[in-house]
């Protein structure tokens, strides 16, 4: 059992990571809505937006990474870098920091946080509405997105033939 689900880690993490590159290379804002808990690779999918709304009352962002031996693949360490200050970074992914809204805030991985789900729905919603009135030329945003992501971009696209990604284990 315990070596099915390692065999199949690796393909789920490489379709996970193509999920995330499709949305780094999208022509419109994105807007993560987090209402509860977003960890490993929910992490990393809300991480992939360009803006994040939280529930304040519920709910942690989480890299469970080195608390279970799992090796992040180059891609993904690279996404979650570019979103992060160094310190948040380095609390993410060595420490294994579960951040609460507030502290998500605080440390700027998230935009920000509301009182419940329905709240945090409707700031992203209020925020996307926003954001679509001002009308910018897709291809444009875009060409800013790809330009802001590229070394992400070409290192979540060369994680397809990657062997770093999976459980270590030292015996």
């Amino acid at each position: 059992m315990k070596e099915d689900l390692e065999a199949r880690v690796p393909v789920l993490v490489r379709g996970l990571e193509q999920v995330t590159l499709a949305l780094l290379k999208l022509n419109v804002p994105s807007i993560a809505s987090v209402c509860g808990h977003a960890a490993g690779g929910g992490l990393l999918f809300a991480m992939a937006h360009d803006h994040c709304c939280m529930r304040r009352d519920r709910g942690f962002l989480y890299c469970s990474a080195v608390d279970i031996n799992f090796v992040i693949p180059p891609g993904s360490i690279a996404l979650l870098k570019s979103k992060m200050t160094p310190k948040a970074f380095k609390n993410v992914v060595l420490s294994g920091v579960k951040f609460t809204a507030p502290m998500a805030l605080d440390a700027g991985i998230i935009d920000s946080h509301h009182a419940d789900a329905n709240e945090t729905f409707e700031a992203a919603l209020k925020l996307a509405t926003g954001l679509a009135e001002r009308g910018w030329e897709r291809a444009a945003y875009q060409a800013l997105r790809l330009a802001m992501y590229s070394d992400v971009i070409e290192k979540l696209e060369s994680n397809a033939d990657s062997e770093l990604i999976g459980f270590v284990n030292d015996s």
